[in-house]
């Protein structure tokens, strides 16, 4: 269960977080003109998700051989 939980829980958290910092980064006029044509808009969510899935499990791996 908590290896469900806190990654969901790092996701609600950060997700929002690493968006706004991405779209810092970028251009904001170039972004947000893709973001209204509706092509980079799904990576915004999808990009997060994979950071935060291959973040979890090495973080998984760290506790584990801690223990």
């Amino acid at each position: 269960m908590n290896k469900i939980s806190n990654p969901a829980a790092a996701t609600i958290v950060f997700g929002p977080i690493v968006m706004i910092w991405l779209l810092k980064d970028f251009n904001p006029v170039g972004v947000l003109g893709t973001l209204y044509h509706g092509f980079s808009y799904p990576l915004i969510y999808i990009v997060p998700l994979i950071l935060f899935a291959i973040g979890s499990k090495v973080w998984h791996a760290i506790k584990n051989n801690r223990q």
